[in-house]
């Protein structure tokens, strides 16, 4: 079978290419640096082999103005055979511009404009797509200049309008990977809480893989918070941070384990600072009630920051407990 010779873009009468990749050198006459003239005779070019990139092939051509550039085999017959292979959509998928040079589906997808040439068949696609990876929390995302794209934000910026200006797009059937216009929506932060619980996808509690706290524990830490116990030494006995401590005081974590004790609604800070533990000295058995010797009453006390903010005394423990106990309440519910 007879070959096919194709002069190669931008080396018109300088070189020639077949289908299978060779390339030869037509006869040209040049003059050199010293003014002489040169007369060179066709040959056929050697490609040389690049292991790097899995392996593929180049030559060495120069060019009318003596400048040598290397090029790809592979690309070189792609390119001057007009080799392209379409690019497939999938049924019923459209593509509009996303950024930079990236086109986005209707159906998830994410490709490249720029070409994207095979090695082993010599021939290109003018489309590249792109594959995006999990970011360890199930999203799909792709790291360009070194920050994360989203792919479901890409979707959505390009398919779905949002008038409001909501910050976040959320997965209406709970399935991340599920990236399709169809599946998603423009929602606020608080929806898309809301939504993740309804769908089960929120782990609290017990059940979280990562909890340290047991509900037994949090029932005793719940309950030496209402009791007053500063928050540092039930942080320093249960071996919980802040935050948890507050969490399942206030009802938000553990709310199931612990529904049959009364939620803290005041400021924790306050609390903290309002109760303290129980003096050794103390004989009442309450903390800030003790008998005043001099005066012959049970003495009541509340410090806040430092500050003597109550300081009365009554014929009875129980008129002073019951006194102190009210003063407390009333200041957890106007903080």
């Amino acid at each position: 079978m007879k070959q096919i010779w194709k002069d190669i873009k931008g080396y018109e009468g300088l070189y020639k290419i077949n289908v299978n990749g060779e390339i030869v050198s037509l006869p040209h006459k040049y003059s050199n640096r010293w003014g002489s003239t040169v007369y060179t005779p066709a040959r056929k070019l050697k490609p040389t082999y690049r292991p790097v990139d899995g392996g593929y092939y180049v030559y060495g051509l120069t060019d009318a103005k003596h400048k040598i550039k290397q090029h790809r085999m592979n690309i070189l017959v792609a390119d001057t055979f007009n080799r392209e292979i379409k690019f497939n959509n999938l049924p019923g998928e459209t593509w509009r511009f996303s950024f930079a040079n990236y086109e986005v589906s209707n159906l998830g997808r994410v490709r490249s404009n720029i070409r994207n040439y095979q090695k082993d068949t010599m021939t290109y696609s003018e489309y590249r797509l792109i594959s995006f990876q999990n970011n360890g929390h199930g999203y799909l995302a792709l790291n360009y200049k070194s920050k994360p794209i989203y792919l479901h934000r890409l979707v959505a910026s390009a398919f779905i309008p949002n008038p409001n200006n909501l910050p976040q797009v959320n997965h209406k059937d709970g399935d991340k990977k599920n990236n399709r216009v169809s599946n998603l929506e423009w929602v606020t932060a608080e929806e898309n809480k809301q939504h993740a619980k309804r769908m089960g996808l929120v782990i609290q509690g017990s059940k979280s893989w990562n909890t340290q706290i047991t509900p037994e524990k949090a029932r005793q830490i719940k309950l030496d918070f209402i009791n007053g116990t500063p928050t540092t030494k039930i942080m320093n006995k249960y071996e919980a941070d802040r935050h948890t401590v507050l969490s399942i005081a206030k009802g938000k974590s553990f709310k199931r384990e612990t529904s049959d004790i009364p939620n803290y609604s005041g400021n924790a800070k306050d609390r903290a600072n309002i109760t303290r533990c129980k003096s050794k000295r103390n004989t009442s058995g309450h903390v800030g009630v003790n008998f005043d010797k001099k005066s012959g009453k049970w003495r009541s006390r509340i410090c806040y920051k430092g500050k003597t903010i109550i300081d009365k005394k009554f014929s009875s423990m129980q008129k002073a407990v019951e006194y102190r106990e009210k003063v407390l309440n009333a200041i957890s519910v106007s903080s």
